[in-house]
């Protein structure tokens, strides 16, 4: 499956950067296929292959590099993660 042409309904040489910026304000939560990144995540190589590599030893999926984080705690403890700003 290509992920980003799942996420963001058009084929992947098409996107523009206002079609991120689009896609981050809709604030889609992390999942098993999708995971944001600061771009702080460039310089810290140990970190960004472990997002790779587990994408890569199960169904795939899309990181979106340069996306500070948001963690929500919910009513029962659980944490939430969604994109906050693109840096």
């Amino acid at each position: 499956m290509v992920f980003i042409e799942a996420f963001f309904k058009k084929e992947a040489k098409d996107i523009t950067a206002n079609d991120v910026e689009e896609f981050i304000s809709r604030r889609i939560e992390e999942n098993l296929n999708l995971e944001y990144k600061h771009i702080k995540a460039f310089t810290d190589y140990d970190e960004l292959c472990k997002d790779i590599v587990a994408f890569a030893n199960s169904a795939g999926g899309l990181v979106i590099l340069g996306v500070e984080e948001e963690k929500v705690e919910t009513e029962n403890g659980d944490i939430r993660i969604y994109p906050k700003i693109i840096t």
